[in-house]
């Protein structure tokens, strides 16, 4: 009788190494995305420690943060607080120390006192950062740069009050990033805000409108050849039924010259570089959200920074959904923040309730229209409704 040698044939074997193969497939993703969240938790531990360190700091130095360390890394004033491994992030180089941090400091917190800050539990402290071309102090200083979407496509970020988050990223390049940010986290928290009167309005026609001027503080304007970090909010919204966001628009303007506003522009009409229906020479944030029927959405945000030379800068923005939140339906704020930093550069954020945000930087010197001495509020609407515009601050940070 046959007895059949003990052993594999080789098409057991095959079929069992096809059978390993597939199991290894599909398990080794789970196994990388266990391992990335097992660092991610590792860069969320170190970050609320390092966070910890800080607010020891503060509270060791008259409720102060530390200084720009200028050519030094900002982990430096934290090394009678903590060890140097809490500075590194497994998922990047696994060399960071405190000399050279793998996550960013703030750099707009520098020298600020701890009561400056308006919104602990908002306001940014740390966040992972980029490694390619940090220098100097390792801090976050251009926020459409320097956040690292590292861990699972998003930034483990820290607020001042010490809680960690860890925020999802997904496809966004470095401007995205920060408008992402801005929906939760006040990127320039430390500034003291001089607040002006609510303003209330009802159009009277459907064309570009000023709604109000407010003189800006002295400490907002140079003064001895410096040009001061300069903050602006507003919310703005329109509480009719009417309207509906269908061509309605905000728009705010720092450094507004002392001139009279014409409405020369249409509802319909966004003001641009080469047809301003808003002022000229300032900084001017807009947005502007037209509602078809049909649920479809589109909305224009721009940035709008004019030095009394050459031709303006605008950054623009147009977008359209099957979705009508985007454009700019009743009763949602619409907060926009400008951020003049040092007559150099400007950032500009607009939120609008919770659906969308948009984050824009110019680098342009208008170091000439800082003499301008005014805010101005303008807005159109498509029809009836009344325009509000409240927490209107302003600040020098």
């Amino acid at each position: 009788m046959y007895t059949r040698p003990k052993g594999f044939t080789l098409i057991e074997l095959l079929v069992v190494i096809a059978i390993i193969a597939i199991l290894a497939a599909i398990l080794f993703p789970v196994f990388a995305k266990a391992r990335e969240k097992a660092r991610q938790n590792s860069c969320i531990n170190n970050q609320r420690q390092i966070a910890l360190a800080v607010n020891m700091y503060i509270q060791d130095n008259s409720e102060m943060f530390f200084p720009d360390p200028k050519t030094q890394a900002w982990g430096n004033y934290l090394a009678s607080y903590n060890g140097p491994t809490i500075y590194d992030c497994p998922t990047k180089t696994g060399k960071g120390t405190n000399t050279a941090p793998e996550y960013g400091l703030n750099a707009y917190l520098f020298g600020k006192a701890m009561n400056d800050v308006q919104k602990p539990s908002e306001g940014l402290l740390l966040a992972d950062r980029k490694m390619e071309g940090a220098s100097g102090n390792y801090a976050l200083s251009d926020f459409t740069a320097d956040f690292d979407a590292r861990h699972s496509n998003g930034v483990v970020v820290t607020c001042v009050d010490g809680h960690v988050k860890w925020e999802d990223c997904k496809g966004m390049d470095g401007s995205q990033i920060m408008a992402r940010l801005s929906l939760s986290y006040d990127l320039f928290p430390a500034y003291v805000p001089y607040k002006f009167a609510d303003a209330g309005f009802n159009p009277a026609n459907s064309k570009w409108n000023q709604i109000a001027q407010y003189t800006l503080p002295a400490s907002c304007l140079p003064a001895d050849g410096k040009y001061p970090n300069v903050r602006l909010d507003v919310d703005a919204y329109n509480d009719t039924a009417y309207g509906w966001g269908d061509y309605d628009g905000y728009a705010i303007a720092l450094f507004d010259p002392n001139t009279t506003f014409t409405a020369n522009g249409a509802y319909n009409t966004l003001p641009n570089a080469t047809s301003p229906s808003l002022t000229a020479n300032a900084i001017c944030l807009a947005v502007q959200g037209r509602w078809a029927w049909g649920d479809s959405g589109q909305c224009s945000r721009w940035l709008y920074v004019n030095n009394n030379t050459g031709t303006p800068d605008v950054k623009l923005n147009i977008s359209s959904v099957q979705n009508p939140q985007i454009s700019l339906l009743p009763h949602k704020t619409a907060h926009m923040t400008i951020v003049a930093l040092g007559g150099k550069t400007v950032y500009a954020t607009i939120t609008h309730g919770t659906d969308w945000g948009k984050g824009m930087k110019v680098v342009k010197d208008f170091t000439s229209i800082t003499s301008n001495t005014l805010v101005g509020l303008y807005r159109t609407v498509n029809g009836n409704g009344q325009t509000n515009f409240k927490n209107v601050t302003v600040g020098k940070f």
